[in-house]
């Protein structure tokens, strides 16, 4: 699933959509705090965790890190 980054959070596509219809300011910015950025593949990319949306808590099927033994 694609994340999108707002606000220093982690965000799936549908809560960003919503974001997105709410903000006052219609134009894109490449501020994150301004603006949501993104899509990113893969839920945001490679971490050591699973990531979830920071709004709805959806899984954004990241590819997890294996903890070396």
């Amino acid at each position: 699933m694609d994340a999108y980054v707002y606000q220093a959070a982690l965000w799936c596509p549908d809560c960003v959509a919503k974001v997105r219809d709410a903000l006052v300011c219609h134009a894109a910015s490449e501020d994150s705090d301004r603006y949501p950025q993104g899509p990113y593949a893969d839920g945001g990319g490679e971490a050591d965790s699973p990531q979830h949306c920071d709004a709805c808590g959806v899984a954004l099927d990241n590819p997890v890190i294996p903890k070396e033994a």
